[in-house]
């Protein structure tokens, strides 16, 4: 909890506002300002532009360690960090040690226009290859300005309103704290809440959004054991009503006659439009919950209460719900937007630890075509990840929701952008279908398909071997698979064909664009591309 004799440190990118909201925050609350850029200028009796030309970065970044270290003592202070502050892991740990750590987060654009009218910014060339690198530099500092205690978006807020949201934000932390993502869909927007120990706080969570008071918790015969118990207390200490729907364990169960079932067993409980589900599970759960809401008395609410990796990151977020059919996976289902997704990573702790690999994918999937700095944290955060500390956890949950949010929130049906997320989903289906459902998780077999379109993408120009070595070496190192079976090739190219990104014959594949970026092909031979890329791997 945030005491108030506790340090508040401000971080963010250039032109966030730091030292002024700085100021209004040290006003409000009695404390003395830091600017920690005018700590070193006082000390070096020059400005931080001069000590770029004259001594370059690294000796600047140097300074500021130091500088930041001479405060270790310091308390009942407003602290102003540089921009590039977060990038040194000493620094980061300093930050943590002295107190809450909070990120001032703005767009590109409202920074450069701020930026626009300073002439301290040693960093900040704002024409057209300027912006460029700004934009690089501010997606590889993004996942270490994630690990904040708060975050606040300032693009609307005046400094007066950003101190204030800040008072409250820091007022209503206490343990469990929740880092938070919203994904903005206008009337259907709804928050992501990530925590440590969160699932006791479920009740308090739903009761600020018009929930329905009656729910029914639908989980499984794994999870009901683990979980349920909590969850159901936290819902009744919040004053809902709650109902139990434990399902079997298992994809297989993932059909029409389940989701019966559940209409089934909430018309008996008397159940209507003016009731909510609740989801407590792994993605299986989540898109069988998700379609009997989506379907049931032509819609109700739902909540997302994702316990696997692969459903917080993936399946809980974005509003796809779906059932399986005999002739393929998913082929039926609906779009409907839950009210909350709610993630515990504590929850992770009882995972197999080959299930969190699997789920370790669609997070690499991530930094791999929308955000390098993302896949750089990644890459030097494996031991943290593997022996699942929490922090870790936190934020590349975050960041991976954080992704997904914003491509949801430009394409919620999938129509052009949110096809992106389909990345070595081609490929891997093909491999998940023909090796027969359970020889490879979902997560192993998009390992292999991301392999396969990042060797695609090296063949079309768009990345360089050094881009795959890198992702199969972190793919490696979460102990995912990134060899392909031996399986007919032509089998492989007719599962391809059936999947839903195939239109007439032609397919279109997912590829990455280096580290962080991405495009979409239409492939109108698929069966001599694929074999090309299966040549490559010796194995075709």
């Amino acid at each position: 909890m945030w005491k108030n004799s506790d340090n508040i440190i401000l971080v963010g990118f250039m032109g966030a506002g730091k030292s002024t909201v700085g100021r209004e925050l040290a006003l409000h609350l009695g404390y003395r300002f830091i600017d920690l850029d005018e700590c070193i200028e006082s000390r070096e009796g020059r400005a931080i532009r001069a000590i770029f030309a004259a001594s370059g970065e690294e000796a600047f970044r140097a300074m500021e360690t130091a500088a930041l270290g001479e405060l270790a003592s310091c308390r009942g202070a407003v602290i102003a960090t540089g921009g590039g502050i977060v990038q040194r892991p000493d620094n980061r740990k300093m930050m943590k040690r002295l107190g809450r750590i909070v990120y001032l987060r703005a767009a590109l654009e409202t920074l450069c226009g701020r930026m626009a009218a300073s002439d301290a910014r040693p960093l900040a060339d704002l024409s057209g290859a300027g912006r460029h690198r700004l934009r690089s530099l501010l997606a590889t500092r993004e996942p270490f300005y994630q690990e904040a205690d708060l975050i606040i978006d300032t693009d609307s807020l005046t400094a007066q309103e950003t101190a204030s949201r800040i008072l409250a934000g820091l007022a209503s932390q206490e343990q469990p704290r929740c880092r938070e993502v919203e994904v903005h869909l206008g009337e259907q927007s709804y928050p992501i809440r990530i925590g440590r120990g969160i699932l006791d706080v479920l009740g308090e969570s739903l009761t600020g959004g018009n929930f329905p008071r009656r729910v029914a918790l639908v989980t499984n015969t794994t999870v009901a054991p683990l979980y349920a118990g909590r969850v159901e207390e936290s819902l009744r200490r919040a004053g809902f009503e709650c109902h139990s729907i434990l399902l079997p364990d298992g994809e297989q169960f993932k059909t029409q006659d389940t989701v019966t079932s559940i209409y089934g067993r909430l018309i008996e409980g008397g159940f209507d439009r003016g009731s909510a589900l609740v989801a407590l599970g792994g993605g299986v759960v989540g898109d069988i919950a998700g379609f009997a809401a989506a379907t049931f008395m032509r819609g109700i609410p739902y909540a997302q209460v994702p316990t696997t990796l692969l459903a917080q990151v993936d399946s809980s977020v974005g509003g796809k719900t779906g059932i399986n059919h005999p002739l393929g996976k998913n082929l039926v289902g609906a779009f409907h937007q839950p009210r909350l997704v709610h993630i515990d990573v504590e929850t992770l702790k009882t995972l197999p630890a080959r299930e969190f690999a699997a789920g370790m994918a669609e997070v690499i999937k991530y930094g791999m075509i929308w955000d390098g700095g993302f896949f750089s944290w990644l890459e030097s955060h494996v031991n943290d990840l593997l022996r699942l500390a929490p922090e870790a956890l936190v934020v590349a949950i975050r960041q991976s929701c954080r992704i997904k949010a914003e491509i949801v929130a430009r394409d919620e049906r999938e129509s052009s952008l949110r096809a992106i997320l389909n990345y070595g989903h081609t490929f891997g289906h093909a491999v998940e279908n023909l090796a027969g459902y359970g020889v490879y998780r979902h997560g192993e077999a998009v390992a292999i398909g991301m392999h396969v379109a990042a060797l695609g993408a090296r063949r079309l120009g768009w990345c360089t071997a050094a881009d795959v070595e890198r992702l199969v070496r972190l793919l490696k190192s979460f102990h995912l698979p990134v060899l392909p079976p031996a399986l007919s090739l032509e089998k492989v190219v007719a599962a391809m064909g059936r999947d839903k990104k195939s239109h007439e014959g032609i397919l279109r594949f997912v590829f990455n664009k280096g580290i962080g970026g991405h495009c979409i092909e239409e492939i109108s031979n698929p069966r001599n591309f694929l074999a090309d890329i299966l040549s490559d791997l010796g194995s075709g």
